[in-house]
């Protein structure tokens, strides 16, 4: 697994998202949480004001930027989180897909006809 993945496995256990990872299968009798959409923004280093950056001029701008630095330090951990467990979600949806297909091509191998020919059904 990626580390940011499993980090995000972990964090996710005691919260109520907690099904996404849980071994037992969901059934129509589970009551999932209410689902509140949110806006992601660019990662971290993308959207960071480059003033940050310069050298503070006194004690209060050097507070200012310590002050500033840690939301965007929360938000760059939020949205790790939020892509490993986008990457689970992926990693086990393909799954269920690839076990789908296998399924649907054992079907398909019976054959109506021994040829493997068409034939027009009609009523006689």
């Amino acid at each position: 697994w990626n580390p940011a993945a499993r980090d995000a496995v972990k964090s996710q256990v005691s919260t109520s998202a907690s099904f996404l990872i849980d071994e037992t299968p969901l059934t129509l009798a589970h009551c999932l949480p209410q689902f509140v959409p949110s806006l992601i923004t660019p990662t971290w280093h993308k959207c960071m004001n480059p003033l940050l950056n310069e050298k503070p001029a006194n004690e209060k701008e050097h507070a200012y930027q310590v002050a500033l630095h840690e939301p965007y330090t929360h938000e760059f951990g939020l949205k790790s989180t939020l892509i490993g467990m986008q990457s689970v979600f992926c990693d086990w949806l393909s799954g269920k897909l690839a076990a789908q297909e296998e399924k649907w091509k054992k079907k398909k191998k019976g054959q109506l006809n021994g040829d493997g020919l068409l034939r027009l059904l009609t009523r006689n």
